[in-house]
């Protein structure tokens, strides 16, 4: 899992061996961005809420969250 916290929003990727990277499905105004670990489509950024929530799941159960949709990079 990847995560980051950019101008008010959460952005969460993940993968693992049998999962290719997908990303959250956040609020579609929330914009994309680079960084050195991931690049994170426009429409991928959570409420600091719901990334907090997805995390806490992960957490816990160190698998994909369900509390929160996904995509790939493509849509």
């Amino acid at each position: 899992m990847y995560a980051a916290v950019v101008d008010g929003y959460g952005y969460l990727a993940y993968q693992d061996r049998y999962q290719s990277t997908v990303y959250s499905v956040g609020a579609p105004e929330s914009p994309g961005f680079e960084s050195d670990d991931a690049g994170y489509p426009p429409g991928s950024g959570l409420s600091l809420h719901w990334f907090e929530t997805a995390v806490a799941e992960w957490l816990r159960t160190a698998e994909l969250p369900t509390v929160v949709e996904w995509r790939n990079n493509t849509g």
